[in-house]
């Protein structure tokens, strides 16, 4: 029998920018702010995962480390569904009858 395997807790962008992009190029979080034109306490927030990665501030990473925009959404999106997903249950449909395509 097939083994599924479990879901993985995805990173959060904070983590990922710490590890693969701060701590590698040897740059401080007050460097990061100073170049991207951010405070200093926003890019801590999002390091210590208090805080969400904004559009603005993904379209700012991007440049900076030569990535896409949606590499940084896409980490945000994975954390907070996945956090969501974790809280909560979906309240379940009331009707399950497909709307789309009904004449």
């Amino acid at each position: 029998m097939a083994r599924i395997p479990e879901p993985r807790i995805p990173a959060h962008p904070g983590k990922m920018l710490l590890e693969e992009f701060l701590i590698p190029n040897k740059m401080s979080q007050e460097e990061l702010a100073d170049a991207i034109g951010v405070p200093v306490a926003q890019v801590t927030a999002i390091i210590a995962q208090r805080s969400s990665l904004t559009p603005m501030l993904a379209i700012r990473l991007s440049q900076q480390f030569q990535v896409s925009n949606n590499f940084w959404l896409n980490l945000q999106t994975r954390w907070d569904l996945y956090n969501v997903h974790g809280v909560t249950r979906p309240t379940p449909l009331v009707s399950t009858t497909p709307i789309y395509g009904q004449s």
